[in-house]
């Protein structure tokens, strides 16, 4: 059970990466449903690369890419929406907490419902690449540098 009185299902294993999302059997390692961060510039599809950061609450993967959060159903890996973010210019942080996503990066700090509704939007002026922690009693997402 969780905090909220759900039973937590965790038979699913998430991994994220290259521009997939994608769930697996935890017993077995069996691909159960996979999800492709996609764009499209110019009329043409692509899929977006790079690193994507996970967190995993209430029945909801959120996958943090470069430039918006996915929000996928747990269970089937079915796409339940995606935010587009303020230019980052880095790789941003993610902590999910109670029922906000805090989303952090060097230009921006950024704070959204669980539906994916804005709450409040900060300009930060730092000179701090990657790599910003975010962090609640409890609760710390630890960000990465770049290239380590």
């Amino acid at each position: 059970m969780n905090k909220h009185g759900e039973a937590t299902d965790r038979t699913i294993l998430v991994t994220a990466g290259a521009g997939e999302i994608c769930g697996h059997d935890r017993a077995t390692g069996a691909l159960r449903w996979k999800y492709e961060v996609a764009f499209k510039v110019f009329g043409i599809n692509g899929t977006l690369g790079g690193a994507v950061d996970l967190a995993i609450q209430r029945g909801r993967v959120y996958a943090l890419t470069v430039d918006r959060i996915v929000c996928l159903d747990y269970a089937t890996g079915a796409l339940v929406g995606e935010v587009k973010l303020a230019k980052m210019g880095s790789r941003p942080t993610l902590l999910v907490d109670d029922d906000f996503l805090y989303v952090a990066s060097r230009h921006w700090l950024e704070c959204f419902t669980l539906d994916g509704t804005s709450v409040w939007r900060h300009e930060r002026q730092s000179t701090a690449s990657d790599g910003l922690a975010l962090g609640l009693p409890g609760n710390i997402r630890q960000g990465d540098e770049v290239g380590r």
